[in-house]
């Protein structure tokens, strides 16, 4: 869903069904959430990601209660301050700007309450919808007790308000908050939680959940912005440099930063909804197939922004160039890993089907010396049979030569059928092997050529906007 506008900036979310989720018929355990309000003071956005554990077999349940209670205490947050004397919000604002132990104090209250309206809601979704005893007996005795009823709930979070001149964020376990500024630089503000990587994350439901919420303000009169995107694991996931610095436009997180890339040059031309329509359209393919179709992570995707379309349109042209490098990038990666493994493939149908021609010449020169040899002896009969005399014994000898010679070639003719079987089935493997590999060779061709054209373009451009300070 996409919600309303304000007169720069709106806000928007979308959840989409992983396609190993519709794969195993299971459903999404993500959720995501935004709220406008009607002056256009301020937005919310929310993403949660349920796990996938299968002792969490409410995560889906957990994941919407925690979009919704954020969403719901940041509104009031927001009203609270708006309701206030111009002097004590500016105050605030300046205490979460300036002081870290009253940023750290506020952000912890504001969690709190999160937390504890969280615990609250699945204690009461428990209470009116019991699971049944078999459920719970499926799982280890340690988590059967009261005190573990926010396990099989577990989820992460994150939340944002915009409330100028503050971004405000919160973040519990993985996924990413995505910042662009209006300077066009992009970051990951939000302090990162070396506990989550791979399929292991912090939680909601987890004991120490309070302390180990991160936080960050960000004054947007020194650092303004023209996007905040929350995402959840499952695009992130979808890159091979998430976790490791690859090179050239696959640095670290050179990915995500270039999957949000992408989304905001379609937020810079889009209305709400159309950009509800395409994400809806896109997500699913998106968890499936990746951003260049060279594989997603399969994961539920959950997305929620607050964009300002014009601060966005004025790096929409360099940000396509950016994605487009970064998918020839991954497209000649998978490409010269395409090569790499299909070489011996190559190889081996090559000499098989050298094999089989050399093979079928054998039997081929081994006919024709059976076909010299026999035309040979029905001569030298033909003579005997003119000859003067008796030429009986002989004429026995080369009859039997020649019925020799008839069943060898006979026999020839047979491994003939069979060579040139076996040389057919080599030439068609090869062939269809080949036309392939040699394709994977024009398009790693290709795509190198509209690298340096790419780079040709890029070096004009630079060259159009003169020295740089």
């Amino acid at each position: 869903m996409v919600n309303g506008t304000s007169a720069a900036f709106y806000s928007f979310s979308q959840t989409a069904r992983g396609a190993s989720h519709t794969e195993r018929n299971i459903p999404c355990e993500d959720a995501s959430g935004a709220y406008t309000a009607e002056n256009g003071a301020y937005h919310i956005i929310a993403v949660a990601d349920g796990h996938g554990d299968p002792r969490c077999f409410r995560s889906q349940k957990g994941a919407e209660l925690a979009v919704k209670i954020a969403v719901d205490f940041l509104k009031e947050a927001a009203e609270e301050k708006l309701s206030e004397p111009d002097a004590v919000r500016e105050r605030f604002f300046h205490d979460m700007f300036e002081n870290p132990r009253y940023q750290r104090l506020e952000f912890r209250r504001w969690t709190d309450v999160i937390l504890s309206r969280w615990n609250d809601a699945l204690r009461r979704d428990y209470d009116e919808n019991p699971p049944a005893p078999e459920v719970l007996q499926s799982l280890p005795e340690h988590l059967r007790t009261p005190d573990k009823i926010p396990h099989i709930y577990g989820t992460t979070l994150m939340a944002a308000l915009f409330l100028p001149p503050a971004l405000l964020l919160l973040q519990q376990g993985d996924g990413r908050c995505e910042v662009l500024y209006a300077d066009g630089a992009a970051d990951q503000p939000i302090p990162w939680d070396s506990r989550c990587e791979g399929n292991v994350t912090t939680s909601l439901c987890d004991l120490d959940a309070l302390v180990s919420f991160r936080s960050r303000a960000l004054d947007l009169r020194q650092t303004p912005i023209a996007a905040c995107y929350l995402g959840t694991d499952g695009v992130e996931d979808a890159y091979r440099d998430t976790y490791a610095d690859l090179g050239e436009r696959h640095s670290l997180m050179g990915g995500t930063h270039t999957f949000y890339k992408a989304l905001s040059c379609e937020a810079a031309e889009r209305n709400p909804e159309t950009l509800s329509a395409y994400l809806a359209e896109t997500l699913p393919a998106f968890s499936a197939q990746g951003q260049f179709g060279y594989g997603g992570s399969w994961d539920d995707v959950s997305i929620a922004g607050i964009v300002c379309p014009d601060a966005l349109s004025r790096f929409a042209e360099a940000w396509r160039r950016d994605a487009k490098r970064y998918g020839l990038e991954e497209g000649l990666f998978w490409k010269a890993d395409a090569l790499r493994s299909g070489a011996r493939k190559h190889e081996i149908l090559s000499k098989r089907l050298a094999e089989a021609k050399d093979r079928l010449e054998a039997v081929r020169q081994e006919y024709s010396v059976y076909h010299e040899e026999l035309a040979f002896l029905k001569v030298s009969k033909a003579s005997l049979e003119k000859a003067p005399g008796d030429q009986t014994e002989e004429l026995e000898h080369i009859s039997g030569e020649i019925r020799q010679r008839e069943r060898l070639q006979a026999s020839c003719q047979g491994s003939l059928q069979i060579r040139k079987r076996e040389l057919a089935e080599a030439e068609k493997a090869f062939a269809d092997y080949n036309a392939d590999y040699q394709a994977i060779k024009e398009e790693k061709r290709r795509m190198l050529s509209e690298l340096l054209a790419l780079s040709n373009e890029e070096g004009a451009s630079n060259e159009d906007l003169g020295p740089q300070a």
